[in-house]
């Protein structure tokens, strides 16, 4: 049928098949699949595929990636500083500092040597 469809120049039937525009694609990964499909009305599988085609990771506030600016701040700033800036939790902050070993401004804390 489809080999037919195409001989005829016909395009293949997908009823519920929508092209993407452009406003769509620039919205990718600024919600929640779920949440972007029934605003799309799209299906989730669609979102999802259409996300993960394009390179686009997965959206999570929660989730914040630490970069080099942020690590800098761990060895400059306590913890409830580092917390309030980035919008995360001491105990997050806490976590990172303590898995590259920086110490507290001031050599406080934990990952300083004992003698």
């Amino acid at each position: 049928m489809t080999e037919r469809r195409r001989k005829l120049r016909i395009p293949p039937f997908q009823p519920h098949r929508q092209p993407w525009n452009r406003r769509e694609k620039e919205l990718l990964g600024t919600m929640p699949d779920p949440r972007q499909a029934r605003w799309l009305k799209r299906s989730v599988e669609s979102v999802a595929a259409r996300r993960a085609a394009k390179g686009i990771p997965i959206f999570n506030p929660k989730k914040q990636r630490w970069k080099p600016a942020a690590d800098k701040l761990l060895g400059e700033r306590p913890d409830t500083q580092v917390s309030m800036l980035r919008e995360i939790s001491k105990q997050a902050v806490q976590h990172r500092r303590n898995r590259l070993g920086i110490a507290l401004p001031g050599g406080k804390g934990r990952n300083r040597r004992r003698r």
